[in-house]
C-alpha cells in the first residue's frame, strides 16, 4: 500500500475553525474562516466577536509559505459547503432575516458576501428571494456560475440545485436528471468541467455536468468517516478518518484518478488519523501537494464546549502520472 508524506506546517495566523478552502491560483488556496475581534478596544476576550476572514496561502518557489489575512467588518455564519470562486472573487451565502445555515434550517432567501482578491474589498449583498427552498449539502463553480446542492427540506430526498448568474446577480434553479438522495450529500469537487459529489448512504460517486449527469463509480465499502473532499490535479482526495460507528478501521486517505477510474488507498501513521470530531479543511497547493487546516478541542479547557484551535500540515501523494 502507497504511504502519504505528512509535514507539519508553521502558520502565523490564529483562526478560528476555518469553514471552507478554495484553490484561487496554482499554488494558493483561500480559506474561508472567522477572526477573533475585541468589540471595542480594552474589551475581555470573552467579549470578543468572530469577524468574517479569508486567509490566503501561497506556497513560494522556495517551499516556503506566505499568508495573508483580510479581514471584514462582517459577523455571521458560514455554512462549510457554501462558498465559491467565480472570476476572481470569493462567493459566501449568509443566511437571510431570522435563518441559520445550522441546524434543521431550509432557505427560502439568502445574502451573499463576495470578495474580490485583486482589491481585497469585500461586498455584502442583500437577501433576495431563492426559486426554491434548500437546505445547502455542496457547492461548487461551474462554467463562470456558483452552484448550490441540497434538498428542499432536511427530512426530504427532492434535490434542488440553485445556480447563481454572478453577473446579474440572480440565483435561478437548474436542471437536475439525477435520481439521488440529497440529504446523503456529504461533499464534492470538480476536475474540469465535471462535479464529483459523494453519496454517503448508497456509497456511490456521483457525476454532474451543465449538460448531463449520472454515476461514476462506488465508493471503497470500508471508507470511513469523511472529513474534507477536494480535487488534486485530476484526482479526487478524501480524507476519510476512523469513523467511530465503524467496527473496522479503514484507511485514512484515498485518491480515486478520474482518468483511470481506480481508486488508491493510502497508509497513514497511527498518530496521523483523526476522529470524527475534528474539522479538516484541505485545497490544492502545488503539484501533488494538498495543505490541510485542522481544528481540535482544547484539552486544557474546561467549558463544556472547548475552545478550538488550529494546526496545519501537509500531504504529500506519491508521483504518479495524472497527480499535477
Amino acid at each position: 500500500m502507497a504511504s502519504v508524506e505528512w509535514n507539519p506546517v508553521t502558520l502565523n495566523t490564529q483562526l478560528h475553525a476555518p469553514t471552507a478552502a478554495v484553490r484561487v491560483g496554482d499554488n494558493t488556496v483561500a480559506y474561508v474562516c472567522q477572526v477573533q475581534a475585541r468589540k471595542t478596544h480594552g474589551e475581555e476576550c470573552q467579549n470578543c466577536v468572530r469577524r468574517l476572514a479569508c486567509l490566503l496561502v501561497t506556497k513560494l518557489s522556495d517551499g516556503t509559505y506566505r499568508e495573508e489575512v483580510i479581514v471584514s467588518h462582517i459577523v455571521t455564519d458560514v455554512h462549510r459547503e457554501c462558498v465559491g470562486y467565480v472570476g476572481g472573487r470569493l462567493y459566501i451565502l449568509v443566511p437571510g432575516p431570522e435563518e441559520s445555515l445550522y441546524g434543521k434550517s431550509t432557505h427560502e432567501s439568502v445574502g451573499v458576501v463576495t470578495l474580490s482578491l485583486d482589491t481585497h474589498v469585500w461586498t455584502v449583498y442583500p437577501p433576495t428571494q431563492l426559486p426554491r427552498k434548500i437546505y445547502p449539502r455542496c457547492s461548487f463553480s461551474l462554467g463562470g456560475c456558483w452552484y448550490i446542492v441540497g434538498p428542499k427540506a432536511c427530512d426530504s430526498r427532492d434535490t434542488v440545485i440553485l445556480k447563481y448568474n454572478s453577473f446579474s446577480q440572480l440565483w435561478s434553479q437548474a436542471p437536475c436528471n439525477l435520481i439521488f438522495d440529497a440529504f446523503s450529500i456529504l461533499s464534492c469537487a470538480v476536475v474540469g468541467d465535471t462535479v464529483y459529489m459523494l453519496d454517503s448512504r448508497h456509497l456511490l460517486m456521483l457525476r454532474f455536468t451543465e449538460k448531463s449527469s449520472g454515476v461514476e463509480c462506488e465508493l471503497p465499502r470500508d471508507l470511513g468517516g469523511v472529513l474534507s473532499v477536494f480535487a488534486l490535479g485530476t484526482h479526487i482526495l478524501i480524507n476519510a478518518g476512523v469513523s467511530r460507528y465503524s467496527r473496522t478501521p479503514s484507511p485514512c486517505f484515498y485518491a480515486y484518478s478520474t482518468v483511470s477510474g481506480e481508486w488508491t488507498a493510502y497508509e497513514q501513521e497511527r498518530h496521523e488519523r483523526q476522529s470524527e470530531s475534528c474539522e479538516w479543511v484541505g485545497g490544492s497547493i502545488g503539484e501533488g501537494t494538498a495543505l490541510y487546516l485542522h481544528t481540535e478541542r482544547d484539552p486544557m479547557s474546561h467549558t463544556t464546549t472547548g475552545v478550538l484551535y488550529c494546526k496545519a500540515i501537509t500531504a504529500t501523494l506519491p508521483e504518479t502520472e495524472d497527480v499535477t
